[in-house]
């Protein structure tokens, strides 16, 4: 049920530790938008994999689903040739805009409100907001960062669960049952995006 109700919030995402200047009124505008963006895709009239291309696109727009990828496959990645590094990556970002478009199908006007912005120093900001036409309210932290190429989703916590540590969890016992290897985390992200 959860994940039905993660709309505005996406994701799991990481960038690099660059950390420029922003305002919280900036932070603001930008998880507004961000949201606005999502809500927008995944109420489209368009099938699955339209709504999938559109959340993609916000992806790479607003976070770093690459860097998303790595973490996430975490030692298994590090050890992995270059080939299966690229294939996991392309993978995984497509299966993670998949597993969403698919998941909001049944959204039903959940709306965000932002409670307060909390500056974090050289962790970015954490945007404190609320799903409050649900019971009981969903609590959802999106930690936000700047960077040379303008503000970044790097991770969102629902109700105190991270997301990012959440795929990670996932994706080590996928690679732990298939051997060990990235190439099996490949293969049965290709099984799963075929489902889609």
């Amino acid at each position: 049920m959860i994940r039905l109700l993660l709309t505005p919030a996406l994701l799991l995402f990481m960038l690099p530790s660059l950390v420029l200047a922003a305002s919280e009124g900036e932070v603001r505008k930008f998880v507004d938008g961000v949201t606005s963006d999502i809500i927008a895709a995944v109420t489209s009239s368009s099938p699955v994999p339209q709504k999938a291309n559109l959340l993609q696109d916000i992806f790479n727009k607003n976070s770093n689903p690459a860097a998303i990828a790595r973490f996430v496959a975490g030692r298994y990645f590090r050890g992995a040739s270059p080939e299966d590094q690229t294939r996991f990556v392309s993978l995984f970002e497509r299966y993670m805009s998949l597993f969403y478009a698919d998941a909001m199908q049944e959204y039903s006007g959940e709306k965000l409100e932002i409670a307060n912005i909390q500056d974090a120093g050289k962790k970015g900001f954490v945007v404190v907001s609320r799903v409050t036409n649900r019971q009981p309210p969903l609590t959802i932290n999106w930690q936000v960062k700047p960077s040379s190429t303008g503000l970044k989703v790097i991770d969102l916590q629902v109700e105190g669960v991270s997301m990012l540590i959440t795929w990670r969890n996932e994706f080590s016992s996928i690679i732990n049952r298939n051997g060990g290897t990235l190439a099996a985390a490949s293969k049965d992200l290709e099984q799963r995006i075929g489902q889609f």
